[in-house]
């Protein structure tokens, strides 16, 4: 065997009968941007439709790059479906602007885009084709390394992911175009892809040739090195669910010594991604060493902006220090009064004097309202706020009081605090200051209560 259809061929049916590709399936969304890559694949996944029992649909994508030469490669697209009688359906964007929105790279928002597109036009039986191939697989490895990927990035692109498949990945770009050659199958070649501007583009034009010249099967190590990596890849998941069910404690909190006896890849990589399930964000290498210093040193990091890890007690966890996650201020003017305040909910009740409710609570969430400077007024804690106990008369700073009581640092600016002109009234979970408590013999009292809605 030495014509490039058949290399092709086989190539195609061991990765689909490898990896399952059509089980279950009864159409396949090809996305078709009409370059040689995608005419092979929809060229070869239409002669072996009759054997497998499926349907083609065909998708293009018009990023709203390249102007004419882009509507050119639409048409193309549309008429060589036309020719197979195949659906066609074409999504027109604006990338540039859609990236400039977003803040995402040109590259990212095209792909996000065109997968959106593809999922629109699939079915409950569908599943989407696309064109990578063995080049791509190497060039995203390359891509990957150069940014310090972990083991995952050297994994490369996945020959099945979710409703995404990718039959073409066992096959070379040469072998590719000469399918279309040896079938007589015309196609267009986008401009952009011969400028260097892009980095994908540097490694496909000034590295790859170099690797081919040291060595002419470096495709089939980069497949090799990916195959390898897969499986070491499930290995260290595995270890890491099993290290997650061991360590976990609460939401993104978990045991320090667990975390401290298991291996460092394992736990590195559970923390990596629970940060990202977490903040939505990814870890470079830096960060991640310093989040595992972190469980040895003990302490507190910044990661990014307001969010923090932490070990205290033995407990390591994520957490967002949000200063201004609740600062709204009301004043308490009419009685009864009742309010959601954030995460709270607070009442006051005006009531005439009354002993038995002075003895029943301590003082502790009784007002002395002749005590009261000015207006009452429902807020978060300031800087300079401060309590004194009743009993104890040891008067601290909130600021320091939240902290000895093992407050969370992103709770303490959600706290209800009650103040008069001349400072702290009250405060939710501590009660009222000694300076404004009732005694059993003030006869004009309001009554103060409370409530978490979280717990």
């Amino acid at each position: 065997m030495n014509n490039f259809t058949d290399i092709v061929k086989e190539k195609v049916l061991k990765a689909i009968n490898e990896y399952k590709m059509l089980k279950n399936t009864e159409e396949i969304v090809v996305g078709f941007s009409g370059g040689a890559d995608s005419v092979c694949l929809l060229h070869i996944l239409y002669s072996l439709k009759s054997s497998f029992g499926y349907s083609l649909k065909a998708v293009h994508i018009n990023h709203g790059i390249r102007g004419d030469e882009a509507k050119a490669d639409e048409e193309f697209a549309r008429e060589f479906c036309l020719k197979l009688e195949i659906p066609f359906e074409c999504f027109a964007f604006n990338c540039i602007e859609e990236a400039e929105k977003t803040k995402e790279s040109l590259e990212e928002c095209g792909r996000r885009l065109r997968y959106e597109s593809f999922n629109k036009l699939c079915g409950q039986s569908s599943i989407i084709a696309t064109a990578h191939n063995a080049n791509d697989n190497a060039e995203t490895i390359i891509f990957n390394i150069t940014r310090g990927a972990s083991i995952k990035g050297v994994c490369g692109i996945p020959f099945v992911r979710d409703n995404i498949i990718r039959p073409l990945l066992y096959c070379s770009r040469k072998e590719i175009e000469g399918y279309c050659s040896e079938n007589c199958l015309e196609y267009v070649t986008d401009s952009t892809n011969s400028s260097v501007e892009y980095t994908r583009n540097k490694i496909r034009h000034l590295v790859l040739p170099v690797l081919e010249e040291i060595n002419p099967a470096y495709l089939n190590c980069f497949s090799s090195l990916s195959d390898n990596a897969k499986g070491v890849y499930d290995l260290l998941m595995k270890e890491v669910e099993d290290l997650s069910l061991e360590a976990k404690i609460g939401d993104f909190s978990y045991n320090r010594n667990a975390l401290l006896d298991a291996d460092k890849p394992v736990v590195t990589q559970l923390l990596c991604l629970e940060f990202g399930k977490y903040s939505g964000l990814s870890l470079d290498n830096k960060k991640v060493n310093s989040l595992y210093a972190l469980l040895s040193d003990g302490g507190r990091i910044q990661i990014y902006g307001n969010i923090f890890a932490e070990v205290k007690k033995n407990c390591f966890r994520f957490y967002t220090n949000n200063d201004n996650a609740f600062n709204e201020s009301v004043v308490i003017d009419s009685f009864p009064f009742e309010i959601t305040f954030g995460n709270y909910l607070v009442n006051l009740e005006k009531i005439p004097y009354n002993s038995k409710i002075v003895n029943q609570s301590n003082a502790t969430n009784v007002i002395d309202c002749n005590k009261i400077f000015g207006d009452l007024v429902l807020r978060t804690r300031k800087a300079g706020d401060s309590f004194t106990f009743l009993k104890r008369n040891i008067t601290k700073s909130l600021k320091k009081l939240f902290a000895e009581e093992n407050i969370p640092i992103e709770k303490r600016n959600e706290i209800p605090v009650i103040s008069d002109d001349i400072g702290v009234v009250w405060v939710s979970g501590f009660g009222v200051t000694k300076r404004c408590c009732a005694s059993e013999h003030c006869n004009n009292i309001i009554l103060v209560g409370g409530k978490n809605n979280d717990r």
